[in-house]
């Protein structure tokens, strides 16, 4: 009667050494196959905020088979962080695009957020670069300009759910009166222009659903 093979071991150790290799070849294969280090969000980060460090991380990603130039590297995105605005907004996990991120202020003024009806922000066309005045209107049906000549440097999307809202560059005098008008819901946004019939407009006062 044969006797049955055992292997030694040392031949076992031989074996594990080659399967060990073949997977460290293989994962090293792998790492190098061409990749891009993007910018992704860690938390859901609203449009108009300005980006911080925290709202960003490093990801490697394997660009083969993948259309990867809309996506902003993360050594770019961390470089605009002071300079830069988020115009949409984007959630955590997900990747940055290069048009999510714009350069805005010229160092003479604050970046303010307002939220506003897209019917008082000409429906909702306005872009960045315009230039625009801020109309206060109170419950009497008075208006008056709060703020003239200032720079839209972001919008949101005015068909979301989270609410349509404006970014400003205004002067530091500004803000407290844009702020506590817009949270009354009494400002108006019209092209600066004395030519537009809007910035000359007394408005009615806002009527209440089911008031009498």
């Amino acid at each position: 009667m044969r006797a049955r093979y055992r292997p030694s071991p040392a031949h076992v150790v031989t074996v594990l050494l080659g399967i060990t290799a073949m997977v460290v070849t293989l994962v090293l294969t792998r790492d190098e196959r061409p990749r891009l280090e993007i910018a992704v969000a860690t938390r859901s980060v609203a449009a108009g905020s300005e980006v911080v460090p925290e709202d960003l991380e490093r990801v490697s990603v394997v660009i083969e088979g993948i259309e990867t130039s809309s996506f902003i590297l993360y050594d770019e995105a961390l470089g605009s962080i002071g300079d830069s605005i988020l115009v949409r907004s984007v959630a955590a996990g997900e990747p940055l695009l290069t048009t999510d991120l714009i350069v805005v202020g010229n160092g003479s003024g604050r970046l303010v957020s307002l939220p506003i009806d897209p019917e008082r922000a000409l429906s909702g066309s306005l872009r960045f670069g315009d230039v625009v005045d801020i109309l206060r209107a109170d419950d009497t049906g008075q208006s008056e300009v709060i703020a003239s000549g200032v720079r839209v440097a972001a919008t949101s999307n005015p068909d979301t759910l989270d609410g349509y809202s404006i970014t400003l560059d205004v002067a530091d005098g500004d803000v407290l009166a844009l702020v506590a008008a817009a949270e009354r819901g009494e400002i108006y946004a019209v092209r600066s222009g004395s030519s537009d019939p809007l910035a000359q407009t007394v408005f009615a006062p806002a009527q209440t659903v089911g008031a009498e």
